[in-house]
């Protein structure tokens, strides 16, 4: 689990990136980009906050994971 949860975020991060590197190259206006990321962050929020009161299941230490 951890290890889906690593690419998830580093995937998330790259894609974020390239994102961000478009936008800069397209909007001369910095404010506008500025607050376009500040909208996208605060949508954000609700995403993966409803991501932490989902049930997870204990994984016990005797038996191997498959």
């Amino acid at each position: 689990m951890s290890g889906v949860a690593s690419g998830i975020f580093s995937t998330s991060r790259y894609i974020g990136g390239m994102i961000a590197s478009v936008m800069v190259s397209m909007l001369g206006d910095y404010h506008l980009l500025f607050y376009v990321l500040l909208i996208m962050a605060l949508l954000g929020v609700p995403v993966f906050g409803g991501t932490a009161g989902s049930e997870r299941i204990p994984v016990s230490a005797d038996k191997p994971s498959a």
